[in-house]
């Protein structure tokens, strides 16, 4: 129910609003086109693109650094289990019985040991071939898998040399740019032999 106005209008006698109900202004509607040009002119562009933030240059390094290690790591595990660059073995879903190849294009350079720590960014035995899925974090994935990621592992180093590489995650590493152009170049060094 609407309240009544107290005392009613004084210009149409209805007790649901007083006089100021008649004199607001009305607003003033934009078409579509028109609202674009606002916004165009507010920004000075005609797309509504969210401007970005310019890397830095240790940001733009750190990115470098990890394209060449994920390459390195991706085709180093494609060849140690298929043979070919062109398919590798989950080392998470080999762990669970699917032993099938993935796609190359499919395959992640994935983490034993989750928050991806400087310590353990640029790890070769804590890095392996993983697919997209077992990788994926949330609804999308199996957000790393890390139970049978540690299995895997225990195998392959032993359960000793495992632990040793969890305490690892703990060490904090400040990393300089140099750092990271001298690991892009290790890496891709490291490519380049491996398809040799």
């Amino acid at each position: 129910m609407v309240s009544q106005a107290k005392g009613g209008c004084k210009v149409c006698k209805s007790m649901e609003h007083t006089a100021v109900y008649h004199n607001r202004k009305p607003i003033k509607r934009m078409s579509i086109k028109k609202s674009s040009d606002a916004v165009k002119n507010v920004f000075g562009k005609s797309d509504l693109k969210i401007p970005r933030k310019k890397k830095t240059p240790r940001a733009s390094a750190k990115d470098s650094a990890w394209a060449s290690f994920s390459r390195y790591i991706r085709l180093r595990d494609s060849l140690a289990t298929t043979g070919t660059i062109d398919a590798c073995v989950c080392i998470t879903c080999n762990e669970r019985g699917d032993s099938e190849p993935k796609p190359y294009a499919k395959i992640q350079a994935g983490h034993a040991i989750g928050g991806r720590k400087s310590s353990i960014l640029f790890h070769e035995e804590i890095t392996n071939g993983q697919c997209d899925y077992c990788n994926a974090q949330g609804r999308f994935g199996l957000s790393g898998d890390y139970g049978n990621y540690a299995v895997a592992l225990i195998k392959r180093y032993g359960l000793e040399h495992y632990e040793e590489l969890q305490r690892l995650s703990h060490v904090i590493v400040q990393y300089k740019t140099k750092d990271f152009i001298e690991i892009k170049q290790r890496y891709d060094e490291k490519t380049r032999l491996l398809l040799a």
